[in-house]
């Protein structure tokens, strides 16, 4: 197979999940670029989170929103995912 990755920023709802979902069953990758972690956690693997361009935290979904520092910066004081 022939690599690739699909990058998408801010996608639109609805298939754009699915469609990521059936590539990554195929092997293939897909960068997402979103804030919206309950889409998020529907598509996501391995999250790698980015501040000030530098990698911040990486892990599954859930390692990653149970980080404080993630909850503090990027989702306010309480963690709500």
């Amino acid at each position: 197979m022939v690599g690739f990755v699909l990058t998408v920023v801010a996608p639109a709802r609805g298939k754009t999940g699915e469609l990521i979902q059936t590539l990554n069953a195929q092997g293939m990758t897909a960068l997402v670029v979103e804030h919206d972690m309950a889409f998020i956690r529907q598509i996501a693997q391995r999250v790698t989170v980015l501040h000030f361009g530098k990698v911040f935290a990486e892990g599954s979904i859930g390692e990653v929103i149970a980080d404080p520092r993630v909850a503090e910066i990027y989702l306010g004081k309480t963690n709500e995912y």
